[in-house]
């Protein structure tokens, strides 16, 4: 929105590492809703390992991924070019370069597990985003209970 005097924006991201039973308590709370059976094996053993994404603390990292273009966007329309701001852009680059191997790496094993080079999961972070946002898992991902804290 078109503003006539300067606006300021303070964003703060606050992490804390889980207790030792949260992954069981977590599991306990939120368990994957019966109703929402999935047509076949292939979706099912998607929404699976979504699920198992999406509850971990990775899922923070994932969602720089999947909102990696926007959020870039929103910091070159939000603040001045500068050369603080240069590092800090490079930095951010680096920092979903890291994460974007660190997918991959995580989809490779969920692959293994699931029968190595028959596994029908994902192999890249776009194919996991596309498949995340196909009209037969999107409602499951946006409905999946997630713990706040």
């Amino acid at each position: 929105m078109p503003a006539n005097k300067p606006r300021y924006a303070l964003t703060t991201w606050v992490y804390h590492s889980p207790p030792p039973n949260a992954k069981a308590e977590s599991a306990a709370y939120y368990p994957i809703d019966p109703s929402e059976q999935a047509p076949d094996v292939e979706t099912a053993t998607f929404r699976a390992m979504i699920t198992k994404i999406l509850r971990s603390p990775f899922r923070r990292h994932l969602m720089k991924l999947a909102y990696k273009d926007e959020w870039v966007r929103s910091l070159h329309e939000s603040h001045l070019k500068t050369e603080a701001f240069d590092h800090y852009m490079a930095t951010h680059t680096k920092e979903l370069q890291v994460i974007e191997a660190a997918t991959v790496q995580m989809l490779q094993n969920f692959r293994a597990k699931d029968g190595g080079a028959n596994s029908k999961l994902p192999q890249t972070t776009e194919e996991l985003m596309q498949r995340m946002g196909d009209p037969t898992n999107r409602e499951f991902v946006q409905n999946l209970q997630l713990q706040w804290f």
